[in-house]
């Protein structure tokens, strides 16, 4: 399935929201975010602007300790794209799916 078929999935509604009391140690990703084509506990996040090169990261919505709207950009058909920073938490467990040539 191409990266481009995640941007029009549907944004994530409600907002994320961290967890009460949740603190300690971050890592942050930028992208547009989505929600999970069949699961309701995880996100989607196509990184931006574009990379191919960088695939698509799954992650358990309880991870993330903060969310951020950073920007919107425009793609090629005039729909507006949020790009939002995400904080997940260290350590969590996630997907990042790549493509990639075989053979090389």
């Amino acid at each position: 399935m191409a990266i481009t078929h995640y941007l029009t999935a549907t944004p994530i509604d409600p907002p994320v929201r961290s967890p009460a009391g949740s603190s300690g140690p971050t890592v942050g990703y930028y992208g547009t975010a989505r929600m999970h084509p069949y699961d309701a506990r995880k996100i989607i996040l196509v990184p931006y602007p574009y990379h191919p090169d960088e695939g698509v990261y799954e992650f358990y919505r309880e991870d993330i300790r903060a969310a951020e709207n950073s920007s919107e950009v425009a793609n090629e058909d005039g729909d507006i794209i949020t790009v939002m920073w995400l904080q997940i938490r260290s350590g969590a467990h996630a997907v990042n799916l790549k493509s990639f040539t075989v053979g090389r």
